[in-house]
């Protein structure tokens, strides 16, 4: 033992658990578009004001494409209730909670994170379109005002983004401020949207997470009904607040987090990931091997044929 060093009994910064959650958290960044080095999140700034302690909290999340027929559908559907007070009605009972509300985007990133090369599936038109639009989440949070800019967009999605002006101006938002906004912050606010749905694994749109667990793709026809059904179950801001105070301050890995990811392995899972990738490699070895003897033992084969084809030619 190093004499300088810590006691040997003294804890230490990783225990076998923890070793096989941080090769779990590089394998899952490694899945997600832009690659490890990016952040985990895509927030926008507050739209509302703090709830009160004895207020539900509603979080809703929305995940589309800029251009994505559907999404605009289900836009026109929730615009109106995008509110910072979300009202509804659950078995009779009218309930109300503060709606924690935010919207990312869906698509390619074959760069990285600090460099990206982004690729949409609508083609670049979209790529143009979710840049301005982030910018409105960035610029216009406030209340929710974006969600109405976005909304306008979505009304005829084959004209966007040549939309943007008459939906800026008829949502009082300052259209330079867009427009130098995407050119300047609109990568990588594009970027970052891209990395975090990548990392939760959507690839349908339009896709609803409400509270961080519950996941409901398209628009169902019940869809208002089981926002109020996670309405009447949504935490308390009190309750919220003391989940975060009395949480030890520690890094998150990504399939900790991510609330729709599935579990980072154990110990016994990560074990057999270990097995079974020496096992693939010692079979792929094996292969090699043989392949190269067989290759070797057809080589003279081979000459004595062209050999005797030539003899027989001359």
């Amino acid at each position: 033992p190093d004499p300088n060093g810590p006691p040997l009994d003294a804890p230490r910064c990783l225990d076998e658990n923890d070793l096989y959650q941080v090769i779990s958290d590089y394998q899952d960044r490694w899945k997600i578009e832009g690659g490890i080095d990016q952040p985990l999140v895509d927030d926008s700034p507050a739209a509302c004001p703090p709830a009160s302690p004895d207020q539900r909290v509603l979080t809703m999340e929305v995940f589309v494409m800029g251009k994505c027929p559907w999404c605009g559908k289900a836009m026109a559907k929730i615009a109106d209730s995008i509110k910072c007070e979300y009202k509804c009605t659950h078995e009779g009972t009218e309930l109300s909670a503060r709606l924690n509300f935010n919207i990312h985007m869906v698509g390619l990133n074959n760069g990285t994170w600090a460099q990206p090369w982004l690729r949409s599936i609508h083609g670049p038109s979209e790529l143009v379109a979710e840049r301005i639009e982030l910018c409105a989440r960035q610029h216009y949070a406030k209340d929710y005002q974006y969600v109405k800019f976005l909304h306008c967009m979505d009304e005829n999605v084959t004209t966007i983004p040549i939309r943007a002006p008459e939906c800026a101006y008829k949502h009082d938002m300052d259209l330079d401020l867009l427009i130098e906004c995407a050119n300047e912050e609109g990568a990588e606010l594009v970027a970052t949207s891209y990395g975090y749905s990548s990392w939760l694994g959507i690839d349908i749109t339009p896709t609803f997470v409400l509270n961080g667990h519950k996941k409901v793709l398209g628009m169902p026809s019940n869809f208002t009904d089981q926002v109020c059904a996670e309405v009447a179950k949504s935490p308390l801001a009190s309750t919220l607040a003391e989940s975060h105070l009395s949480s030890p301050a520690k890094s998150t890995s990504a399939s900790e987090k991510s609330p729709v990811a599935g579990l980072h392995p154990t110990k016994s899972e990560g074990m057999d990931l270990w097995i079974t990738g020496l096992v693939v490699g010692a079979i792929t070895v094996i292969t090699l091997v043989l392949g190269v003897l067989v290759m070797r033992w057809r080589a003279p084969r081979r000459g004595r044929e062209a050999e005797s084809l030539i003899a027989s030619a001359n």
